[in-house]
């Protein structure tokens, strides 16, 4: 029996949703081959708020705490390329499509 392609979108950027990418990704490389994982969210970068006062603090530190969301989908491993971020805001979602 052939393995069923799954597709799982993430809506929002937050700490559960990089976590949830972060997981499924994980599934992908080691269970799921087929899995792709898209994360929708309407920021560029993800800001580390618990981080913001060692970075008041520490420069270095600092410049780090806004991380690119593609960034996520930089070693995703053998099927990389079924992973994507795409930076829009979701307005509905529909039985076979969302905008």
């Amino acid at each position: 029996m052939a393995a069923r392609e799954i597709h799982v979108v993430v809506v929002g950027g937050s700490w559960a949703g990089v976590t949830a990418v972060h997981e499924l990704m994980q599934l992908a490389q080691v269970t799921y081959p087929r899995l792709m994982v898209t994360l929708v969210e309407q920021r560029t970068h993800y800001f580390h708020k618990t981080g913001m006062i060692r970075g008041l603090v520490d420069k270095r530190y600092a410049e780090q705490m806004f991380i690119p969301y593609n960034r996520l989908f930089a070693n995703g491993g053998a099927n990389g390329a079924n992973h994507r971020f795409v930076c829009a805001r979701l307005k509905h979602v529909h039985e076979n499509f969302i905008e």
